[in-house]
């Protein structure tokens, strides 16, 4: 019985990483779209946009703190729907 299905492929000469500051110049652009646009009230838009760009989330040591620890250092998603 296979539990886990593979979902991904590697790919030969695939190109490289971002670097971060092209990272956070192009995800900061999105996000700044997403809250001041019309979808900037519609939870399901952000909430994909966070579980893509999880350094958006802050952590449970950063600041501002969130005043608890990690909940076994996740953050949780809603289930997905069938």
């Amino acid at each position: 019985m296979t539990i886990f299905k593979k979902s991904y492929e590697l790919v030969q000469d695939a190109p490289s990483a971002l670097s971060w500051e092209a990272y956070e110049r192009d995800a900061l652009n999105e996000w700044n779209k997403l809250i001041s646009g019309q979808h900037a009230d519609d939870e399901r838009m952000i909430h994909e946009f966070l579980e893509k760009n999880p350094s958006f989330v802050p952590g449970a040591f950063s600041f501002p703190t969130s005043g608890h620890g990690p909940v076994f250092g996740g953050v949780f998603s809603k289930p997905p729907h069938h």
